[in-house]
């Protein structure tokens, strides 16, 4: 049984995970906060395993620093941290070995994706990276559009859309000389996030520093 304190649980992600988690007999969702509850800070952590956020980008770099801090493991899918965020919660959570991983998109899609660049670099040299998001979705470029960048480093240009949909939607064209490759991601319903969740929860302990990737 894993005790595990849930950041972030009302918000449109949120609900949606607390859903999908609950169905686990071994998780124990064993604290709910947000942002009118009692702080992360003040919760007796003694028992706690794992604490899961999805949040926002400040709350999220201020729950990974006192995970760190306290050697908890940490499991977030919030996105917009900044590259030097991430380098201090990486250093931090490597010098008091404990595993984190913050993944910008747990959907099994994109993970393939990227698990796919080494051969995608190799054949073409030049993509263009277009995003289409629900209204309400604060940063832009996405999360997942930016990490997709870094492991494409060829990446000219990425389009971000903002539409009345839930779908979310990364395509990717790659190109050479004499042909072009679309790849088009879509996830029609946040549970389409569940699984690889649940497997971040299962193995963070296996590792130690910050991981973005399965």
């Amino acid at each position: 049984m894993k005790n595990i304190v849930f950041c972030g649980y009302d918000g449109k992600m949120g609900k949606n995970v607390l859903q999908y988690l609950s169905q686990f007999e071994n998780l124990n969702i064993k604290y709910k906060i947000n942002a009118f509850s009692t702080p992360l800070e003040k919760i007796d952590l003694k028992d706690i395993d794992v604490v899961v956020d999805f949040t926002c980008a400040k709350a999220c770099y201020k729950h990974a620093l006192y995970c760190a801090t306290n050697k908890i493991s940490f499991v977030s899918g919030t996105t917009g941290l900044k590259e030097d965020e991430l380098n201090e919660i990486d250093a931090l959570f490597k010098k008091n070995e404990v595993g984190c991983f913050i993944c910008p998109n747990f959907s099994k899609g994109i993970q393939f994706i990227l698990n796919s660049s080494p051969l995608l670099n190799t054949y073409f040299n030049e993509c263009e990276i277009e995003e289409t998001h629900h209204l309400s979705k604060l940063d832009k470029p996405s999360g997942t559009a930016l990490l997709l960048k870094k492991y494409f480093p060829f990446t000219k240009n990425i389009i971000s859309k903002r539409k009345k949909h839930y779908q979310a939607i990364h395509k990717l064209s790659f190109k050479n000389l004499y042909e072009e490759c679309i790849i088009i991601h879509t996830v029609n319903h946040k549970f389409a996030y569940g699984d690889l969740i649940k497997k971040a929860i299962d193995d963070v302990g296996l590792f130690t520093g910050l991981k973005e990737t399965f």
